[in-house]
């Protein structure tokens, strides 16, 4: 199965199946509603995908072109413990479907089964929320008490992401489900020169993918934002893959050809069709690998510049 049919199939598993039979279990659907689990879901993931500042209004018009009709106040309303528990139900589920692309063109990456750099970062949230995310304190006298941090780990040669699973904001590194394993001098030295792209997608979620910011002082709000943004981070570094294979990729240009994208995106997935959503997915993948290149540099060179000239 090629790498477009498997992002076709994820992203239908785990939006639609699979979030109708979450909402069941966690009682955010206790009956028929003309909001369904799946079209919540979809709503804020296409909606945020869309543009990460949309205000309910805007995401009611995500809604509108998923062919669900719901007012603001009627969403705004749905942002409830239960739909917290929900959408961190839909985000263990993006969490579990492991996408890889075909090795990128640098050979000594390709040396090894794997290159893996590792790292979390904290989002802090509203002081209520400590009962579910203990934070670790801080000098400010407000939202210090409850933060919650995101580990993930990712392979440079493949672009595989693990995770991100998320921790206390006072737990240690050590406790993540993720574990640093051993390595080779050889490939000490290529990950002292990769290290920083890990801190790379971070900066990529926060300044585009706003996971750290909300309109909403509403703590459940807020989280349900936090779960649904990071969906959004998930299934956009699936499409990322479509060009990973290419070492001179910009993540922040392809972040943005991706969102121009978001709306044909929910329009292919509302009409129930793979073939649909996979000719959009194709389309993206096209306008990645065509204008979403880093230049080069003469003197301070990029670290794919070093990387191939290593090899």
């Amino acid at each position: 199965m090629d790498i477009l049919s498997k992002i076709t199939d994820a992203m239908q598993v785990v939006l639609s199946e699979t979030a109708n039979a979450i909402a069941r279990k966690t009682g955010f659907t206790k009956r028929q509603r003309k909001l369904s689990g799946s079209d919540f879901a979809q709503t804020l993931v296409f909606g945020w995908l869309d543009n990460p500042d949309s205000t309910i209004e805007e995401l009611t018009q995500t809604a509108a072109t998923l062919g669900v009709s719901i007012t603001p106040q009627g969403l705004d309303k749905r942002f409830t413990p239960d739909a917290a528990r929900f959408l961190q139900g839909i985000l263990e589920s993006a969490v579990s479907t492991v996408i890889a692309a075909e090795p990128v063109a640098i050979p000594i990456l390709q040396r090894f089964n794997g290159v893996f750099i590792q790292d979390g970062s904290t989002v802090r949230l509203p002081d209520t929320l400590a009962v579910i995310w203990s934070g670790c304190g801080g000098s400010s006298p407000k939202n210090t008490s409850s933060s919650v941090k995101t580990q993930i780990r990712l392979d440079l040669n493949t672009g595989k992401l693990t995770g991100p699973y998320l921790q206390s904001g006072r737990e240690p590194d050590q406790n993540s489900q993720l574990r640093a394993e051993l390595l080779t001098l050889e490939e000490g030295f290529v990950l002292m020169r990769t290290r920083w792209q890990i801190e790379l997608v971070f900066k990529l979620w926060k300044s585009e993918g706003k996971i750290d910011e909300w309109r909403s002082e509403k703590p459940f709000r807020i989280l349900c934002e936090l779960y649904a943004k990071l969906v959004v981070m998930i299934i956009q570094h699936w499409i990322l893959l479509t060009s990973w294979q290419y070492p001179d990729r910009s993540l922040f240009k392809s972040v943005k050809t991706i969102r121009k994208h978001a709306m044909n995106l929910a329009m292919a997935f509302s009409s129930g069709s793979k073939k649909r959503l996979t000719e959009v997915l194709k389309t993206i993948a096209r306008c990645l690998s065509t204008g979403c290149r880093i230049n080069k540099r003469k003197t301070i060179l990029h670290t794919y510049q070093l990387l191939l000239e290593f090899s």
